[in-house]
């Protein structure tokens, strides 16, 4: 993760909620700021084939805001906040929630894993995802 600040992501997750049962959904990570210290992790509500590409429309419906706890390296860990700035853009419906996201590149491939508590409600959501190719996205800033 160290070679690239920004970047757009189509990822393929798999997403549980609570006690339901684990759904395979199509999820969008996007980091920026200066350094890449802001991720955002949206929930598309569009399901995730095993083998099929992301569709080229992905669109936010539902999103985390998190900011980077550390510094960088193989990987990146992130603090989920049930706030979000004023001055900080956001694309979708803003999920207060608290919680982590763990990004990590791995055999040439970027890994996600989380874990988030609702703050109203309470209910559990716990993550995983791998990044697929999409033209629409990928890693859009240069390395340092």
């Amino acid at each position: 993760m160290e070679n690239c600040r920004g970047f757009v992501l189509a990822m393929r997750g798999m997403v549980r909620r609570g006690w339901l049962p684990p759904r395979r959904e199509w999820l969008i990570a996007a980091r920026w700021g200066e350094g890449g210290e802001f991720l955002s992790l949206s929930f598309t509500g569009l399901p995730a084939e095993r083998r099929a590409p992301p569709p080229l429309g992905l669109a936010p419906d539902a999103t985390l805001f998190a900011v980077r706890d550390g510094p960088s390296g193989q990987a990146a860990a992130y603090l989920i906040h049930s706030k979000v700035p004023p001055d900080v853009p956001l694309a979708g419906r803003f999920i207060a929630t608290r919680g982590w996201i763990m990004l990590a590149r791995m055999c040439g491939c970027v890994r996600m894993v989380a874990c988030s508590d609702h703050s109203d409600t309470g209910v559990a959501m716990r993550m995983r995802a791998v990044c697929c190719p999409w033209p629409a996205g990928q890693f859009v800033e240069p390395p340092d």
